[in-house]
């Protein structure tokens, strides 16, 4: 049997997705579920980089 077999899923070598998504706490969990299941490529955006506030109001 062959090594790489028992190596965990995150250490497998896998090409990068060939889409990618910015996805922020607006996106749904059926749409960010759908867009995985698919290969897309999703990049997490803090709130904080939009200049939100986990709460909603004004960052700073």
């Amino acid at each position: 049997m062959s090594s790489t077999l028992f190596r965990p899923l995150a250490l497998r070598a896998r090409a990068a997705p060939a889409r990618r998504v910015v996805a922020d706490d607006r996106m749904r969990a059926a749409v960010a579920h759908r867009l995985a299941c698919e290969g897309t490529g999703l990049l997490w955006r803090l709130a904080a980089d939009r200049g939100v506030s986990p709460t909603g109001g004004p960052a700073g």
